[in-house]
């Protein structure tokens, strides 16, 4: 549950219309991402403006700096750290 991968296909339409996403979530591949920050991915994805949730919890912005420590699971009711020792 703590660590399960993500694929992202961008069309080439999508990566030409928008490079400085495909910039963006290139240069935060393979940094933590939760589950529980999907709904903002999808709604970057598609183009949706919103303020749902701060830049720095967007991995498709070039704000994202989740921290490792500060990642959590289970609803937030559990450090990622302490769930992959288990």
């Amino acid at each position: 549950m703590t660590e399960i991968p993500m694929f992202l296909y961008l069309s080439e339409t999508l990566r030409k219309q928008r490079s400085a996403l495909e910039w963006t979530l290139r240069k935060n591949a393979g940094r933590v991402f939760t589950n529980d920050l999907v709904f903002e991915l999808m709604l970057d994805l598609m183009g949706i403006r919103h303020r749902f949730c701060t830049p720095a919890l967007r991995i498709a912005s070039p704000e994202y700096a989740l921290k490792p420590e500060e990642a959590r699971t289970l609803w937030g009711a559990l450090p990622l750290e302490r769930a992959g020792a288990e």
